[in-house]
């Protein structure tokens, strides 16, 4: 997180989206995207977790949006 947060301050990088592969529950890009509101005030960020398991799509934090995309 701490190094994610370092590279957007050091290339001054004002908006964007964050990609997180195999993101379990989440927690590692929710916490990018919290800190960044906190740090980079007024700035747009959005963020995309993916994740093959769908445990782990159940056990994520239910406060923020999530879209199930089920494939057979």
């Amino acid at each position: 997180v701490e190094k994610s947060l370092e590279y957007m301050a050091k290339f001054a990088i004002t908006e964007g989206s964050v990609l997180d592969l195999g993101t379990g529950t989440g927690c590692i890009l929710l916490s990018i995207l919290g800190e960044s509101k906190l740090r980079f005030p007024g700035q747009r960020w959005r963020g995309v977790g993916v994740d093959i398991s769908d445990h782990a799509l159940e056990v994520s934090p239910t406060t923020e949006r999530k879209t199930f995309i089920c494939c057979p």
